[in-house]
């Protein structure tokens, strides 16, 4: 028999055998079967115990902070704005056309860049998604 424990997300945290541990079993640990034990262990971080069954579980994707140059260029390349985003920089300030230009990394957080990015009429959703887009690239 195959017990577990689990945490408050109801992810596990400890996978035990009575005929391994014997009565150092935890006394919160819950019996489960062989194939849940097997799907538990498998898909660590992408299996949750509820009620008694195995569920996957998908985590929220996370929205990068940054993205190195090239992968911010490269996503304005996909998107079709690059020289849309060039024609509105260079009708910025020298500051604003510096960081552009010599920019290493696009910080999300950036001042300039959201002022970019509502100067290109995007929403919170799409910046989240173009950072997201970038990042794979």
């Amino acid at each position: 028999m195959m017990v577990a424990t689990f945490n408050d997300e109801n992810f596990p945290i400890g996978f035990y055998s009575e005929e391994v541990h014997g009565n150092r079993v935890p006394p919160e640990a819950v019996e489960i079967t062989d194939e849940q034990w097997i799907e538990l262990y498998t898909y660590q971080g992408a299996r949750k115990f509820e009620d008694g069954a195995v569920i996957e579980y998908t985590p929220e994707p996370v929205i990068p902070d940054r993205v190195s140059r090239r992968q911010f260029r490269l996503q304005l390349i996909d998107a079709g704005l690059l020289s849309q985003v060039e024609a509105w920089i260079a009708t910025q300030d020298i500051r604003t056309q510096a960081a552009y230009a010599d920019s290493g990394t696009f910080l999300r957080s950036d001042e300039m860049l959201q002022e970019g990015f509502a100067g290109l009429g995007f929403t919170v959703e799409q910046v989240d998604a173009f950072f997201m887009e970038a990042s794979a690239l």
